[in-house]
């Protein structure tokens, strides 16, 4: 069997932290454009109520910034496997990340093996690794274009799921 190739890690990846910067900067500019009276706002909305519109756009925020935040909380945690498996670490959970190495290689599944290994090693608490999984669900909704109506037991917003990758990432750190 041949030996699977290296990846190469691009260093695009987001922090969390860029993630906020971009959403709190972003909130701020909806918020200035619609409380303004620019030719394209006019033009733009003429007729619409502003305050509706820019609460439509707001919540599209919220949306997309829910996705990024994901995405930055699997990078790390795929960045986090593959470096344990290269640096052949022998922790526990470094073990149990090269014997789903062994079987999938660079295909590691996020929820179904390495949130799975992180579970199980006790590092991170079981209900938050469930709340994460099931924000994760909600990341594949709004990844997929939302055209279905989803079921997730709880609502999910930016405040929400940033607060989760947050504790989650900070518990990675402490590993």
């Amino acid at each position: 069997m041949a030996t699977p190739d290296k990846v190469s890690f691009s260093g695009q990846h987001r922090s969390l932290e860029d993630v906020a910067l971009y959403y709190l900067d972003a909130r701020a500019a909806f918020i200035d454009f619609f409380a303004g009276s620019s030719p394209e706002l006019q033009l733009r909305y003429a007729g619409a109520k502003l305050d509706v519109v820019r609460d439509i756009a707001l919540k599209e925020l919220d949306l997309t910034s829910c996705l990024s935040v994901l995405t930055t909380v699997e990078a790390a945690v795929r960045i986090d496997y593959l470096s344990r498996v290269y640096a052949r670490k022998k922790d526990q959970l470094s073990l149990a990340m090269r014997e789903i190495y062994k079987g999938r290689e660079n295909a590691a599944k996020l929820e179904d093996d390495l949130l799975r290994a992180w579970r199980d090693s006790g590092v991170v608490g079981r209900n938050l690794i469930g709340e994460l999984i099931g924000a994760f669900k909600y990341r594949h909704w709004l990844a997929h274009g939302r055209y279905w109506s989803p079921k997730f037991g709880r609502i999910y917003d930016y405040v929400t799921v940033y607060g989760l990758a947050e504790e989650f990432l900070e518990a990675m750190e402490q590993y």
